[in-house]
């Protein structure tokens, strides 16, 4: 089949556009493991729904060859959630000092890290869903998250 210009360009855009499809432009004002899921495949990240029997539900995921998890808080009876939260723990050999905790808040914004019992580092980024968000603001906070979890790698040695 020979495609002249107008069709070869309408033709890319049918298959990017089957390649990668849009997000739904409608906000939503819960989050749920369907469509938490849903964005983070959208968006290029492996997602696995968990239903923990004790605990907080969350979609396992990873970047950069470190795992995370995007917790959801705050579930009605249904499943929707007011809160996300991308968490990603490190168990390191010797731990991490306070002051380097210290260094990272002090020069970061939109993280929090605390230190687990052993000293291990755990680095989250909440989001609220007062209000509503689209995906498109799910896939932003990610790409925000993606990046400082890297400097934060980086921060404490991680590779």
């Amino acid at each position: 089949m020979i495609l002249k210009s107008g069709n070869w360009l309408a033709m890319t855009a049918l298959l990017a556009g089957l390649a990668a499809p849009t997000l739904a432009a409608e906000p939503f004002c819960k989050a749920t493991l369907e469509n938490v899921s849903a964005i983070l495949r959208s968006a290029g990240y492996r997602a696995e729904p968990v239903i923990p029997e004790k605990g907080d539900r969350y979609v396992r995921s990873g970047t950069q060859g470190t795992g995370f998890r995007a917790y959801l808080y705050i579930c009605d009876k249904a499943g929707a959630c007011e809160d996300l939260q991308f968490s990603a723990g490190f168990d390191l050999p010797n731990g991490l000092s306070a002051e380097k905790v210290n260094d990272w808040v002090r020069r970061k914004r939109y993280t929090r890290v605390w230190l687990d019992k052993e000293g291990d580092p755990y680095i989250e980024l909440d989001m609220n869903l007062d209000g509503c968000v689209t995906a498109e603001n799910v896939v932003a906070n990610l790409r925000m998250w993606d990046h400082l979890l890297g400097q934060f790698k980086e921060h404490i040695g991680v590779k």
